[in-house]
């Protein structure tokens, strides 16, 4: 997801469950663009993509584009990535691309994000397009600290969120 500490990494879970998509398209390919409140240099904008793809696997897919990251940059650059759910994937440093095989109308399936949001602080901001032609249920996740409480995004009635939380560690 700066302003009192160098680095800040939070972890973005977005659900995706079951739904017109799984089993009606082959494939998908969703961005999901994150960016800082930095101007100038500080400035920080990144595309993630994700989605379903008949090749896909839970693991990381050197043939649909997901390739391993070099490791984070120092905390001060803004960066995100995918990275590991649970223990059986092997994105190790993280990837920018992750797909999933459509195995069922009634999948369901947890993709995080790892965060940095850089010297351009918050609120990070994260869009997505229209969700609900491709899933029956999509959902951003996340621990606002401010409010002490669990809060989660309906993507597929809204297509952004803001995150003013800068002491945000899961997403």
């Amino acid at each position: 997801l700066s302003r009192f500490f160098l680095q800040l990494v939070a972890i973005a879970t977005v659900l995706i469950a079951g739904g017109q998509f799984a089993l009606a398209q082959a494939t998908s390919d969703i961005p999901l663009v994150i960016r800082n409140n930095g101007t100038g240099v500080n400035a920080g904008q990144d595309t993630l993509r994700f989605g379903v793809n008949p090749a896909g696997t839970n693991g990381k897919d050197a043939a649909l584009g997901e390739i391993e990251q070099p490791p984070a940059p120092p905390s001060a650059v803004f960066d995100i990535r995918w990275i590991n759910v649970g223990t059986s994937n092997n994105f190790g440093e993280g990837v920018k691309k992750n797909y999933r095989a459509s195995t069922s109308p009634t999948q369901r399936d947890t993709f995080r994000i790892k965060f940095q949001a850089g010297t351009g602080g918050f609120p990070v901001n994260v869009s997505w397009p229209n969700l609900t032609s491709y899933f029956g249920t999509a959902e951003l996740r996340y621990f606002d600290n401010n409010l002490g409480a669990n809060v989660s995004v309906n993507m597929n009635s809204v297509t952004s969120a803001s995150i003013t939380d800068d002491q945000v560690t899961t997403l």
